[in-house]
């Protein structure tokens, strides 16, 4: 924002902008203007042993002084217990000024006190009121107009029996300028230290996130360095022992068939790991692009389980695809792979021997939702919560199978990546989970 702008744009403010100004000079506003309320009480008491000593009548004084001076505690004490909103204390301030510049015309006519007491109250309203209140500039312009229109009204009509109306209506009209030019300037300055506070909040904020993902990528790091040291080297270590052991010739049949089973197994969760943690930090430093073509769900599907040909073979676990061969979605083919197979994978890791998991694409709109059904352990609402964080820890599966912690994580990166969503569903632990793919329809579905 340029500074002339800075300056001048506090006089035309949008409505959400007005508020939120006003919001911030509130506690401020209020505590002036109670102030100077207080003030003004404390001088219209002063007022009645000087009133006393030049008229001796002090009947009169007091019937008229007094209740002005409790006018104005009585506003004071409004404005200290007001709790509405700041926008309405704009327009309950311009009432009580108005309200006491009744109080005191009244006071004058009624009282018959010294010439140049209304002038000179006229006056210390101007100041103590209608600079301290804190009202918005374009309210107090109307103020000020106000004010000087009732005098006016009052000197028109009462002139001719006090002259000394008429010389102090130049004086009033001179102090009520500059009043109003006082209160300008208090206005931009309240303006710009307004928007240095929306640019030191905005900086805050962006340092606060700045910090937040600095503390996540840190902890990131030491995740991945702790995987590395343990279950990339674990099994890479298992490897060496096992061409030891074929070299030395000190293994007989069944313990190499037994012991090329397990180290597959670890081989393979590596070598998952290493892509995923490959793939997480392309994404992150923004090098991976997608490249949507058309895809058909079910050859999707179809491949992604026969990938895991051998784990469902192995748990006795039962797969069903539900879909149609015509419909296809939009989408990165290498994304979408990476994205279904890490939904499979999970549901056949927590889902127990001899269950089922159901595959199922169905078009709803412009979009196309892949979901994958599992009979397994479930996941609890604060599992589900914390299940995208790339930071989480991993759990175990049903036959202890352990994971990377990287890949719904992942999978989430890339479906935003692509357009989609991803999003998971348990009713309760033990009541199986439901991940949900969300792509948008090819152009030729559609």
């Amino acid at each position: 924002m340029d500074k002339t702008h800075q300056n001048f744009s506090f006089l035309n403010l949008s409505k959400k902008e007005r508020q939120s100004f006003l919001q911030y000079n509130y506690a401020e506003d209020k505590h002036n203007f109670s102030r100077g309320v207080l003030v003004a009480a404390l001088i219209i008491l002063f007022q009645i042993p000087v009133e006393y000593m030049r008229t001796g009548n002090l009947s009169d004084i007091l019937m008229f002084h007094l209740p002005t001076s409790c006018i104005y505690l009585l506003i004071y004490g409004i404005i200290k217990n007001y709790k509405k909103s700041a926008e309405s204390f704009q327009w309950l301030s311009f009432s009580l000024i108005i309200l006491a510049t009744i109080a005191e015309i009244s006071n004058d006519y009624f009282a018959r006190t010294y010439v140049l007491t209304l002038p000179n109250a006229l006056i210390g309203l101007i100041f103590f009121l209608y600079i301290l209140s804190g009202l918005y500039f374009n309210i107090s312009v109307i103020v000020n107009g106000i004010i000087l229109l009732l005098f006016a009204v009052y000197t028109w009509m009462f002139g001719s029996d006090n002259l000394f109306l008429i010389q102090e209506m130049p004086n009033l009209i001179s102090m009520s300028v500059l009043a109003a030019y006082f209160c300008y300037l208090m206005q931009k300055n309240k303006f710009n230290r307004y928007q240095q506070s929306l640019i030191i909040e905005k900086q805050y904020d962006e340092i606060s996130r700045e910090h937040d993902e600095y503390q996540k990528l840190n902890t990131v790091k030491d995740r991945l360095l702790s995987i590395l040291s343990h279950d990339v080297r674990s099994p890479l270590d298992s490897l060496k022992g096992f061409v030891y052991l074929l070299e030395n010739q000190l293994l007989s049949e069944a313990e190499v068939k037994e012991l090329l089973s397990e180290l597959k197994i670890q081989l393979n969760r590596t070598s998952e790991f290493v892509g995923h943690t490959l793939l997480w930090t392309k994404n992150q430093i923004g090098g991976f692009s997608p490249n949507p073509l058309s895809m058909n769900v079910k050859d999707l599907l179809q491949k992604t389980v026969d990938l895991y040909e051998h784990h469902i073979r192995e748990k006795q676990i039962r797969i069903s695809i539900n879909c149609a061969d015509h419909l296809h979605i939009n989408a990165d083919e290498e994304m979408a792979y990476i994205v279904a197979r890490n939904l499979l994978n999970n549901a056949i890791k927590f889902t127990a021997n001899g269950k089922s998991i159901t595959l199922a694409a169905e078009a709803n709109g412009e979009k196309v939702i892949i979901s994958i059904t599992d009979e397994g352990v479930g996941i609890t609402n604060e599992q589900i919560e914390n299940v995208f964080n790339v930071i989480q820890q991993p759990s175990l599966g049903t036959r202890g199978e352990k994971g990377t912690g990287l890949g719904l994580s992942l999978s989430k990166e890339l479906m935003e990546k692509i357009g989609g969503d991803l999003t998971i569903a348990s009713n309760h632990p033990g009541a199986g989970t439901t991940c949900c793919m969300i792509f948008t329809k090819a152009k030729a579905e559609r």
